[in-house]
């Protein structure tokens, strides 16, 4: 059970990579649109199989080979038979995904890139702005979206555009739980983002 969460895990972190879309607290990345956290349970298991029974898992041939078969895969997931349509919908963005083979690697074995994997134990908790509500941290992480387009308030730009906003609110709750550092996690910052950040006292980094 540990090696079949633990690939699920790595799964729904990899489609929530290229969704970039809000996700539920403890639900293994299950995006915000999806109502079932069982219903996307079942999508990674499905997934996985799916990928199990293309050959995915065999990793003794190059790096060039084993990324393309992944890319069709992928590209291919939302149309397969076991996926609902609410799921195929939010996954969508996949369709177009592209991948890359590690620099310098596409000529060299999978498996032998790899090498060996250790257990690590994991230092720190996934949740929600809300669920985070009356809790104190030693260390915050606030996640931006990438793009400002996306689910309401869940750029950086929206929670200081408006002091009165609920996402600026919802970001004074999060911003205001820890005890030592403040992380706000934000993408592709102009001058003038960089100029307005630090004026509000972050460091760049």
């Amino acid at each position: 059970m540990d090696a079949l969460e633990k690939s699920m895990t790595l799964l729904s972190e990899f489609i929530r990579h290229h969704l970039q879309e809000c996700i539920k607290p403890n639900s293994f990345n299950c995006p915000q649109g999806i109502d079932s956290n069982l219903a996307w349970r079942r999508f990674l298991c499905s997934s996985l199989k799916y990928f199990t029974n293309n050959n995915l898992k065999q990793m003794t041939g190059s790096w060039s080979n084993w990324v393309r078969s992944a890319k069709t895969l992928v590209r291919n997931l939302s149309s397969q038979k076991f996926i609902i349509q609410e799921i195929a919908q939010v996954i969508s963005p996949l369709n177009n995904v592209n991948l890359a083979s590690p620099s310098g690697q596409a000529g060299n074995q999978v498996d032998t890139f790899l090498g060996q994997t250790t257990k690590t134990t994991t230092l720190h908790r996934k949740t929600t702005i809300h669920g985070a509500k009356g809790e104190t941290h030693d260390v915050t992480m606030l996640i931006s979206t990438a793009r400002a387009g996306g689910q309401p308030g869940s750029h950086w730009r929206s929670w200081i555009d408006s002091q009165s906003s609920e996402a600026a609110r919802f970001a004074y709750v999060a911003s205001s739980r820890p005890k030592h550092c403040l992380i706000w996690a934000v993408k592709t910052l102009n001058d003038a983002d960089k100029t307005r950040l630090k004026d509000m006292g972050f460091h760049l980094l």
